[in-house]
């Protein structure tokens, strides 16, 4: 069974999509938030054996796989460059960092993906890399997945169809591409490009219609690696700003894209040394 949770922009149109276009499923559920899932799950705890999921991370995801019976193994695969990071603290919340690292002493929950004494695997695209980067103080599974990310990606292309027509069309052009990260910050766009685009991260859930500087709004629940592709696929060239986007990852080494890096508060140096090493491995 697939649970989708409307946590991501226009999660109730995939759920449809997914509903109507794909078999790979018996049957797919949709809730309007993680404890709602939660709650389903406790009703028919009976006969559910594993759960897979993207994140095990935090105090209150601990206590709903707490309440689970023990015979539900509970599986963790990879959601981006986070996963690969031997720690989650953040180096500016100092005191913070204090009440977790309190957290984990007296539970036992490592904080990282896959911390949760609970969780009993760790799949992941880049195998050798993570087991080089994280360490756990207690046995898990850790598996690839069987398909190279790219080519698991474009198996559900069809759920994402919703790129403007236009942009499809553009072929031989330079374009400017703004992927943004949980907010969208000012970008100075120096020079000319033939086309500007922005594309909202899928967190992003109300609807921009249109952004002065930009000649075109990509849906933000689109996989920016799709549009990277589609554009790649008509000889374009592309140059990509973006907070260090796990979506720019498996692109670094293409000679037709330029990549303008900005800092955040979502990204620290520890997440910015991880993402440039796995950005290595990959090449």
């Amino acid at each position: 069974m697939l649970v989708i949770i409307d946590n991501f922009s226009n999660s109730q149109e995939l759920y449809k999509k997914t509903c109507k276009l794909t078999h790979d499923w018996k049957d797919v559920r949709f809730f309007s938030s993680k404890n709602k899932a939660y709650s389903w799950i406790n009703q028919h705890k009976f006969f559910i054996s594993d759960i897979y999921t993207d994140s095990d991370y935090g105090i209150m995801i601990a206590l709903k796989h707490w309440k689970l019976p023990k015979k539900i193994k509970i599986h963790v695969y990879e959601e981006g460059v986070g996963t690969y990071l031997n720690s989650l603290l953040k180096e500016r919340r100092k005191f913070r960092n204090i009440l977790l690292k309190i957290y984990g002493k007296m539970t036992g929950n490592e904080l990282k993906i896959g911390g949760n004494k609970r969780t009993k695997e760790v799949i992941v695209y880049n195998k050798n890399f993570y087991q080089e980067n994280v360490i756990f103080d207690r046995p898990i599974t850790i598996s690839n997945f069987s398909n190279p990310f790219l080519i698991h990606l474009l198996k559900m292309n069809s759920l994402f169809n919703d790129i403007n027509k236009e942009v499809l069309d553009i072929s031989g052009a330079n374009i400017f591409l703004y992927l943004t990260s949980w907010e969208i910050i000012e970008i100075e766009i120096m020079e000319n490009f033939d086309a500007k685009i922005i594309k909202p991260h899928p967190h992003i859930k109300e609807k921009i219609h249109s952004l002065n500087k930009f000649d075109f709004v990509i849906p933000a629940d689109i996989p920016a690696e799709i549009l990277i592709l589609h554009l790649l696929n008509n000889n374009n060239k592309l140059t990509i700003v973006s907070n260090f986007s796990t979506a720019t990852l498996y692109f670094r080494k293409n000679i037709n894209i330029k990549f303008i890096d900005i800092n955040s508060e979502n990204v620290d140096s520890y997440y910015i040394s991880t993402f440039k090493k796995l950005v290595e491995q990959l090449s």
